[in-house]
């Protein structure tokens, strides 16, 4: 009986407060409510068609990347620095094709447009290297021309600090000068 008593009690009590609540007030909470469901579904929806977007695009990029056109850029690339290493002359500007893919894929990360982990997954192991081995041309390019290949040089650093997070190459980002012997052996056998 004593719990009949305390259930209507709590009955009667949420009723008079319930009748104490002001309609108008009601209405405006519910207002309020609505529309922050709206943005979160908003926010969630347009975070979801960038990230799918974005997902998108790197695997355009991915299958560029692979294509016999850019498959053909890349070992011309890799004769030209094989060249300039064995010191027999060479233009670094064969180099150039392959240092704009990785400017316009690094413009895309700046930008947002795709994640730059994904980049890293995708692209890094080639990026990295051709960095490293254009590294004194892009720097004499850039004193004349600032701007070309800026935002390779924004994210290379980036894509660096993401390999070492992973644990790769054992925590360091140089490439033994046997290895890059070897990645322009692989590029240029493409």
């Amino acid at each position: 009986m004593h719990h009949f008593q305390a259930i209507i009690s709590w009955a009667a009590t949420t009723v008079q407060y319930l009748n104490s609540i002001d309609p108008n007030r009601v209405a405006a909470w519910a207002a309020v409510a609505g529309v922050a469901l709206a943005l979160f579904f908003f926010w969630a929806g347009a975070r979801r068609s960038r990230f799918q977007s974005g997902v998108e695009i790197l695997l355009q990029f991915n299958d560029q990347f692979d294509s016999e056109r850019i498959r053909n850029v890349r070992k011309t690339a890799a004769e030209a620095i094989k060249e300039i290493r064995l010191s027999n002359g060479g233009d670094m500007k064969n180099t150039d094709d392959v240092l704009d893919f990785f400017e316009t894929v690094s413009l895309l990360v700046r930008k947002k447009a795709i994640d730059r982990v994904f980049v890293w997954h995708s692209f890094y192991y080639w990026l990295h290297r051709y960095y490293l081995l254009c590294q004194s041309y892009i720097e004499a390019t850039r004193k004349k021309d600032n701007a070309r290949w800026q935002d390779l040089c924004w994210l290379h650093p980036r894509l660096n600090r993401i390999e070492r997070s992973r644990g790769g190459q054992n925590n360091d980002v140089g490439v033994s000068k046997e290895d890059l012997d070897e990645f322009i052996e692989e590029e240029r056998s493409e």
